[in-house]
């Protein structure tokens, strides 16, 4: 069975129309697959079963979902490394490593929202929140303080 491809009385096969079209359906495939790759690296020694695609699309609503909250300047796409088969459940920001002792979509979910929030701040931003928290906290004696 073949699907009827005309308009306006033209048939869209033919006319190459249906080539370049099927060409940019492809290649948009291809980029989301590509993007989703190079969001998240995947360590797996133990060789555990996990489901990759499922992953991919948790990663996309997580970070859209981060980006409607938060409403950032640039997109969001946190770098991280899923570890597979670790000791126990795990998130380091130090490392970018989100450790999971098996697949769970509700740890991995979590991961990206917190990777996420964690990169969406430059490290300069980050240092400047904490030397102004430190001045504003210095600038104020605890009661404590000022019994003394």
């Amino acid at each position: 069975m073949e699907l009827g491809c005309e308009h306006k009385g033209k048939n869209l096969r033919s006319s190459g129309v249906f080539k370049y079209v099927s060409k940019a359906v492809a290649f948009g495939i291809l980029c989301a697959q590509m993007v989703a790759a190079q969001n998240f690296a995947v360590r797996n020694p133990k060789n555990l079963d996990w489901p990759k695609a499922e992953a991919e699309k948790i990663y996309a609503f997580a970070t859209r979902t981060v980006e409607d909250e938060f409403r950032p300047r640039q997109a969001v796409h946190p770098q991280f490394t899923l570890v597979l088969g670790y000791e126990k459940d795990q998130l380091d920001v130090n490392s970018s490593e989100l450790r999971l002792r098996k697949w769970d979509r509700r740890m991995f979910t979590e991961g990206v929202i917190l990777f996420g929030f964690e990169q969406m701040l430059p490290a300069a931003t980050k240092t400047r929140l904490v030397e102004r928290t430190l001045k504003q906290s210095d600038s104020v004696l605890a009661v404590d303080e000022a019994r003394k």
